[in-house]
């Protein structure tokens, strides 16, 4: 899964806890792309089973999905809490986390997080 999807991925996961069904208007505003880009993800997310979505209608996680991003979520946090102050600044380590996760398999993200500990950051 590539940064971007996963991004948009976990924004669904954050806004469908308002409400279930997201719109892409609503996910181009937060995540800062333009609508051609959100609309491309969505149809990515749909094509992995992660989300369901008719052609002109609102985005809801599908069972999978919400189980995914639950996951990721949890990860994400862990990352920004071995990386934040210590490798980047507060502000950056969300973004930073995100191009992990999508980078790392399994195994590395186990070795990673049991491995990160001094900070790197001067």
């Amino acid at each position: 899964m590539t940064c971007s999807q996963l991004g948009c991925l976990l924004e669904i996961k954050r806004l469908s806890e308002k409400t279930p069904d997201v719109a892409s208007v609503r996910l181009s505003k937060n995540l800062g792309l333009s609508k051609p880009s959100v609309y491309r993800l969505l149809r990515e997310l749909k094509d992995m089973g992660f989300i369901q979505k008719e052609y002109y209608g609102e985005a809801s996680l599908t069972n999978e999905g919400n189980d995914l991003a639950e996951r990721m979520l949890g990860r994400v946090e862990v990352l920004i809490e071995k990386l934040e102050g210590r490798v980047v600044r507060r502000e950056r380590a969300y973004a930073a986390a995100l191009v992990l996760l999508s980078s790392l398999r399994e195994e590395e993200f186990s070795c990673f997080n049991e491995q990160m500990g001094e900070s790197c950051l001067p």
